[in-house]
């Protein structure tokens, strides 16, 4: 049965029914998951609908099998006027929501994906989807390919619910490992809403966990696999040279592409045409950069002397219609601009959001007779994120680091690829470990620089942040995040306990630098009480600071699998 549109039913209203006084006394009962068309009053509903639009917590519903009942209810009397409902429907074909894996028996909602010869491809899903997710779920979907072969996982959508700013701390997440359990090195974290993620593994094998809580489920996510070796992840390509670059077999002063691959080196540099002599007018070149499983691509500008024809090429204004490096990083499977740069000033080193980054530098005509040199560029591949100072990275987990009494009680730790700014969509964990009992400890933190986001932390900005917690697995609301600008000393965090987790996360917005801070483990007999300025008071929604505000600083203390065939869709006209 192909998908087709049997209808819509039309009711103009801008309310769906009666609401008086917190309750319902119009209302719209759904039954999603019955097999026949037929209820009675021992069949168990699963949706209420009532009140106005604005009040449906979601507006697509889902059958779980080929039939779907909507049953309206009036009172006998009626005050006003109220114009009912109006939704859409349509049927679809069970076989597109198909897990191509084998299920194991006894399991929920987990599966394996064997890959059968190279090019192996399918597609898989959350439990019940496009229905929402089931309370308590709990799936496995683990891939095996043959050896050379990987595992290339693209999720087209997501929709988790997402009570938690953190991943880490959210109930609802997916997390991708790369290996065939869940001790290997974690290559996502994903939790909310995305439109695409792009996922692939190091080697032949992928585990990927799916877990949601008792309290709220959402769609869930629908996703493809591929499983293909090294010498089909691209377009065939003449043999790598140094530094495992790649170029186009026609290397010309026309085509001066290349891919560069970490399999074959983890650095290297870029260089444009003939450097360090002029390089040629009229050129287009585009370096392509893929790293593999957690890696990030960092990028270094060494040398950049590019024709100016704007004004003073050291302070360049605008880059249209000049030489240019232009730098793309892709997010939700999009190519999205990170930076132009132009002249000779350089910017400070970048870094992507996952493994790919490209690299496009354009000549204009004028260049021809312009004794310029060009630019030399500088790349790595790292699984650190950048983040510098004296902890220990859970290799396992991604951007995790573990600072330990034990051995240091001072040191330093930075966002990640500080001072550069840092990449969007990551989320960095930094956990601190002092002694207990009788020997005490507690954690204070000082920021030495520190510019993350915008003004306003609250969580309906989604401003990038950095939040504290005196736990491991969730947020502590008396703690406020930060964001904004501060001065060096300015912010003091201190914990309760031994123990003290402080979080970085930011969005897709890509303009800060982020932050440089001091830790120091204090015993709690060595801890004096300060004396306090007068400082503005802080809340749970978040703080925001600049230079210049009235507190030096602050000292926080803290206290203690189912087939698919019908959607209905409410909107309002």
């Amino acid at each position: 049965m192909s998908m087709f549109q049997l209808g819509t039913l039309c009711i103009y209203s801008t309310k769906v029914v009666r609401q008086q006084s917190g309750r319902c006394s119009d209302f719209l009962k759904l039954f999603l998951n019955i097999d026949r068309p037929e209820v009675n009053e021992h069949s168990k509903w699963d949706e209420v609908l009532c009140g106005n639009i604005s009040n449906l917590k979601q507006k697509t519903y889902f059958s779980s099998s080929r039939s779907l009942i909507l049953e309206y209810h009036t009172a006998s009397k009626s005050s006003g006027h109220f114009t009912g409902f109006r939704g859409t429907f349509k049927f679809f074909n069970q076989a597109d929501f198909r897990n191509d894996g084998h299920k194991q028996l006894g399991t929920q909602c987990s599966y394996f994906f064997q890959s059968s010869n190279n090019g192996t491809k399918g597609k898989f899903f959350s439990p019940r989807y496009p229905q929402n997710y089931p309370k308590d779920s709990n799936c496995q979907y683990i891939f095996m390919g043959h050896a050379k072969e990987k595992v290339i996982v693209r999720f087209q959508n997501i929709q988790l619910d997402n009570r938690e700013s953190s991943c880490r701390s959210n109930p609802d997440t997916v997390r991708v490992y790369d290996g065939n359990q869940r001790d290997g090195k974690i290559l996502r974290e994903i939790c909310g809403i995305h439109n695409q993620v792009d996922v692939m593994s190091s080697g032949q094998y992928m585990y990927i966990e799916f877990k949601s809580d008792h309290y709220h489920e959402s769609q869930g996510f629908a996703a493809t696999f591929e499983f293909t070796d090294d010498a089909n992840l691209y377009t065939p390509q003449p043999p790598p040279q140094k530094n495992g670059e790649t170029r186009s077999s026609s290397d010309n002063f026309t085509s001066c592409n290349m891919k560069i691959f970490s399999a074959n080196a983890k650095n290297g540099t870029i260089e444009s045409h003939s450097y360090p002599h002029p390089y040629p007018p009229s050129i287009r070149c585009q370096y392509e950069l893929e790293g593999q499983g957690q890696e990030r691509v960092q990028l270094s500008f060494k040398k950049m002397n590019l024709y100016y024809s704007g004004g003073d090429p050291d302070m360049p204004h605008g880059c249209i219609n000049q030489d240019s490096i232009s730098v793309f990083i892709y997010i939700d499977g999009k190519e999205i601009l990170l930076g132009q740069y132009c002249g000779n000033k350089s910017p400070s080193q970048l870094m992507s959001n996952n493994q790919r980054m490209k690299v496009v530098f354009t000549s204009t005509s004028q260049s021809e007779t312009r004794n310029v040199f060009g630019f030399q560029l500088e790349y790595n591949f790292r699984t650190d994120f950048g983040v510098q100072g004296s902890g220990i990275q859970d290799p396992r987990k991604g951007c995790l680091f573990h600072y330990n009494s034990t051995s240091s009680k001072v040191g330093f730790f930075t966002s990640p690829n500080f001072p550069g700014q840092y990449p969007p969509y990551t989320e960095c964990n930094y956990q601190f470990h002092g002694l207990g009992k009788l020997k005490e400890e507690r954690v204070f933190i000082t920021f030495d620089d520190f510019y993350v986001g915008e003004s306003g932390c609250e969580k309906s900005t989604e401003s990038d942040y950095v939040s504290f917690s005196n736990f491991l697995g969730s947020g502590d609301r008396q703690l406020p995040r930060l964001c904004g600008q501060m001065n060096p000393g300015q912010v003091i965090r201190d914990s309760e306990g031994a123990f003290f987790r402080m979080t970085f996360k930011s969005n897709h917005i890509y303009d800060a630098t982020g932050f440089k801070a001091n830790y120091r483990f204090v015993p709690v007999n060595e801890i004096l009480t300060p004396t306090m300025p007068n400082p503005e008071p802080e809340t749970s929604r978040g703080t925001s600071i600049s230079p210049g505000t009235s507190h030096d600083h602050v000292t926080v203390v803290m206290g203690t699998v189912y087939l698919l065939f019908l959607t209905v869709i409410f909107h309002v006209l």
